[in-house]
């Protein structure tokens, strides 16, 4: 969705100004919250992310630990590999 990438550009260094503009749009406000959300996410990392509202989100320590494994990718050991079988 491109107004997502727009709200991502225009607030770059502000993730929840962007996320707010995006959600109170008019269209698909949610879709569009989550695409700037995502952006802006991966652009800024995690620590720009309000933490009242991560703290909201369910799973988010499993969440963590799947995204600081999925970078260990080319990890050969024998625990990562029970962890996620079949990768």
């Amino acid at each position: 969705m491109v107004i997502s990438v727009y709200y991502a550009l225009k607030y770059q260094t502000d993730f929840k100004k962007a996320v707010i503009t995006a959600v109170n749009q008019s269209g698909d406000s949610d879709r569009t919250g989550v695409i700037t959300g995502n952006i802006l996410g991966a652009y800024l990392g995690v620590e720009e992310i309000p933490e009242n509202w991560a703290k909201e989100v369910e799973l988010s320590q499993e969440l963590t630990q799947l995204a600081d494994d999925l970078v260990k990718t080319n990890e050969n050991s024998e625990g990562w590999h029970q962890k996620y079988p079949g990768w």
